[in-house]
């Protein structure tokens, strides 16, 4: 017969994730060096009409509770889309230049770092600004995977989804918990998302994508009207 402790381990267990216990943080906080150092979040991407911010807000607002930007520039901006808005570090220009100035910025960790101890929910949600052709219901897909599996989050707490090709560690779920080991992690300088996720045992999870929706806007190509477009010839 299960008492009464046994039973209250097992629903912890067996506890599910729920969409309303889940935050969104946008990265915008990156250097962007490989398209001359502008802010990719208010760039517009070829083929679309308005800036990756909105893009990413219209994508990620619906799928969560609540909604934070992490960013380093440009901070009135992007505070007018009416989230909060958490900066690593350092104000910088608007525009940063293609030498050692890049590194004033501290990695993702550290954006994703400020969203955890800010979270209100049990969960966050990591979405990087320059992966815009995500399925719509991307967080209801991933939760009924891990629901379904029957994943035990009092064990995992973090999760990245991955296609057959690669791994995609910024796409992430992260429980709150993990500022701790994050703050530690990031604490020894360290910045790679890939090492600190093995450290915590994050679980992969292949939602059967192909890889083109993970395709990264990196390149002045994937741009509109850059003025370093000639930098692409």
């Amino acid at each position: 017969m299960t008492n009464k402790t046994e039973l209250s381990i097992l629903k912890k267990i067996n506890t599910k994730i729920e969409q309303s216990n889940i935050s969104g943080l946008i990265l915008c906080g990156g250097a962007a060096r490989r398209v001359g150092g502008e802010d990719k979040g208010l760039l517009i991407a070829e083929g679309r009409d308005k800036p990756l911010i909105e893009h990413q807000i219209a994508f990620l607002k619906p799928q969560v509770s609540a909604l934070a930007i992490s960013a380093n520039r440009n901070l009135d901006i992007y505070r007018a889309y009416g989230f909060p808005v958490y900066q690593d570090k350092t104000y910088l220009d608007e525009k940063v230049g293609l030498d050692n100035k890049a590194s004033q910025f501290d990695g993702p960790l550290q954006g994703i770092l400020n969203g955890l101890k800010n979270c209100q929910t049990d969960w966050i949600y990591i979405q990087p600004i320059d992966t815009p052709n995500l399925p719509l219901d991307t967080i209801n897909q991933l939760l009924e995977n891990l629901n379904l599996n029957n994943v035990k989050t009092s064990e995992t707490k973090a999760f990245y989804l991955v296609s057959d090709e690669r791994q995609h560690y910024l796409h992430l779920l992260l429980h709150t918990s993990c500022y701790d080991s994050l703050n530690s992690f990031v604490s020894r300088g360290e910045r790679r998302v890939k090492t600190y996720l093995e450290e915590v045992g994050g679980q992969a999870v292949n939602l059967g994508w192909d890889e083109k929706v993970f395709k990264n806007l990196n390149d002045v190509g994937d741009y509109n009207d850059l003025p370093i477009k000639e930098l692409a010839s």
